[in-house]
């Protein structure tokens, strides 16, 4: 309880300290940066330190290297070769490969059992801290947010979706939303659940979906005629799962999930892109009707006190 009590009290204090900061903040003057800029087009590094005086680094640390204290032990038991005595020497400091750690941790216990001085840095302190936010956000995901997500897509596509082909099935107008949504969702549920894999409300959507899932494991960028008759380029390379993602299963499933759900676009307007296929006009009216159609579902699954 003791270790929360900062943090809870740095909960209490930040509203007060964002008020302060935004009440202390100048109000930014567009017209006056694009000026500056205008006046600045030519301007270089000298020009900005002579407006903007700031403390240069030295080249080199002014500390006599012979003299460091406990030298003849650093040389010993971390067996410098003749170049890294140089560099130490000539730098005051020295960044070599041949020493590196996996971690933090790893490389301060090597330092106690060699019984060297220890520098606790602050890049030490940061990388313990994000490393037990790492940790809360794993815990938070795997009981939290990947058991949410996977009950509310369930119920967008086994409830809300049969209620939209109810709504909407008879009209043959709105066949290729409605498997665009379905699509949509079977994919979603598939890269969340792969060992128990969602069936599709339309027999039809099956082979589209495996065929994307195929392009996501390829991880490569393919060109996909999605939710249009128009393909477009799509990064599958986004889907390979990194960071704490990739030590999981059930995070790595999760992470493809939410890249998924994330990246895919449902166009509104025309996008403007370099060498592209222009989308035509219907098909970015079939995606605007797709959206019209998800937000539909979620606000049906909501109403029914499914979310």
């Amino acid at each position: 309880m003791k270790r929360l009590l900062p943090l809870v009290a740095a909960a209490m204090l930040l509203p007060g300290l964002v008020t302060v900061l935004r009440a202390q903040t100048p109000t930014f003057d567009l017209d006056a940066y694009r000026a500056y800029l205008s006046q600045h087009r030519a301007i270089d590094g000298g020009g900005v330190l002579r407006e903007h005086p700031a403390p240069l680094f030295q080249r080199r640390a002014q500390i006599p290297f012979a003299e460091a204290r406990y030298l003849d032990s650093v040389r010993l038991k971390y067996k410098l070769t003749t170049d890294e005595v140089d560099l130490l020497s000539e730098n005051g400091f020295l960044v070599t490969e041949r020493l590196s750690y996996g971690s933090f941790g790893t490389a301060y216990q090597d330092a106690w059992v060699k019984d060297m001085p220890v520098l606790v840095s602050t890049d030490a302190i940061l990388h313990a801290v994000h490393m037990s936010y790492d940790e809360i956000l794993k815990s938070t995901e795997l009981q939290l947010l990947i058991p949410r997500l996977d009950f509310l897509l369930r119920a967008l596509h086994t409830a809300s979706l049969p209620a939209l082909d109810a709504a909407h099935g008879a009209n043959p107008a709105m066949r290729a939303m409605l498997r665009d949504v379905d699509l949509y969702l079977t994919v979603a549920r598939r890269l969340l659940r792969p060992q128990s894999p969602a069936k599709p409300l339309y027999a039809e959507t099956d082979a589209a979906a495996n065929d994307m899932l195929l392009l996501v494991a390829a991880e490569q960028p393919s060109d996909v005629a999605l939710f249009s008759s128009t393909a477009r380029t799509i990064d599958f390379s986004q889907f390979t799962p990194r960071g704490h993602y990739a030590e999981d299963a059930a995070l790595s499933a999760y992470f493809k999930a939410m890249i998924w759900l994330g990246r895919t676009e449902f166009m509104l307007t025309k996008p403007v892109q370099q060498g592209a296929p222009v989308q035509k006009d219907e098909d970015i009216q079939r995606q605007v009707i797709d959206a019209y159609l998800v937000k539909d579902a979620v606000a049906m699954a909501d109403s029914a006190g499914m979310r």
